[in-house]
């Protein structure tokens, strides 16, 4: 993948990086509820979203990386949507 020339604003920057570590921590918060449920609906619900929350702030990252030159970390930011 070739890499583009970044045109983000320090304030895109910012905001794109507090979106990936909102997503970070909803992630981490629902792993948490998951380990603690019992109900299978529940706990499928659970796993859909971390998925999901994963996805969204991986393809963030691998953006911002290859925004700026460098490597994407799973071959480019739609890679993330592809199913596992």
């Amino acid at each position: 993948m070739a890499a583009v020339a970044c045109s983000l604003t320090r304030e895109e920057l910012a905001n794109l990086a507090s979106e990936i570590a909102t997503s970070a921590q909803a992630i981490k918060r629902l792993a948490s509820m998951l380990d603690a449920s019992n109900d299978l609906h529940d706990r499928g619900a659970l796993a859909a979203s971390i998925g999901a929350l994963a996805s969204s702030a991986g393809s963030m990252a691998d953006f911002l990386k290859t925004a700026h030159g460098g490597p994407a970390v799973v071959g480019g930011a739609a890679d993330w949507f592809k199913p596992v």
